[in-house]
């Protein structure tokens, strides 16, 4: 794996997103450590990394800041660039560095779409077989759809085919679920917009639907 081309990636991701980033975001002097073992500086750059996606996240999804598609593809990579990055340093056989990988690599195709060919190509290496990456993806989605559908069916005892109608100025059934995952991180779910990706999918199929659609 060509790690200086991902140290390339990031460079461009914090690019398109330098009027977010603070000044001096990834300058530390501090000493970190992790269960006793003290954190290279590349695993601190990566928390950082992962820390920053996040607040940009949040303050994207209730419109604090306003994000362009391009830079919204560029917050999810950032968090995964910074997810790896941690991974690698701390465990490179850590199981979930596949499902991190695998998620870098479905954001990068859409990152890439923004780019001319000629700006593309020295990232395009980075993507695996296209096909092996597709099929990836769609088990991927597959368990995600059908983790929300338990998720309704078994803990919030609803059926998917007849949700509560969304009321102005209430939360909604979509946001408790949104809430329940992040307390507990998932594999599945890395980021806001891979959950919001799977529910637009379900109602899409028709596999979810509100009373009286």
């Amino acid at each position: 794996m060509d790690y200086s081309k991902f140290k390339l990636l990031e460079k461009e991701v914090l690019y398109d997103l330098k009027e977010f980033v603070p000044n001096g975001h990834f300058k530390t002097t501090t000493s970190l450590k992790y269960n006793g073992k003290e954190l290279s500086r590349d695993e601190i750059r990566g928390m950082l990394a992962m820390s920053l996606a996040d607040r940009l996240f949040s303050q994207s999804e209730s419109q604090v800041i306003a994000v362009t598609p391009r830079q919204s593809i560029a917050i999810e990579l950032l968090y995964c660039l910074g997810d790896l990055a941690t991974i690698e340093y701390r465990n490179p056989l850590d199981p979930d560095r596949d499902t991190v990988l695998n998620s870098l690599f479905t954001y990068l195709e859409e990152y890439l779409l923004f780019f001319s060919q000629d700006e593309a190509k020295p990232f395009e290496s980075l993507l695996p077989n296209r096909s092996n990456t597709q099929s990836i993806k769609l088990g991927v989605q597959i368990r995600q759809e059908d983790e929300i559908l338990r998720i309704i069916k078994e803990v919030y005892k609803y059926d998917p085919l007849n949700l509560p109608q969304i009321v102005a100025g209430k939360p909604w059934i979509k946001s408790e679920i949104f809430k329940a995952f992040f307390q507990i991180p998932t594999e599945l779910f890395r980021s806001g917009t891979v959950f919001n990706k799977a529910w637009e999918r379900l109602r899409d199929s028709g596999r979810i639907k509100e009373i009286g659609q």
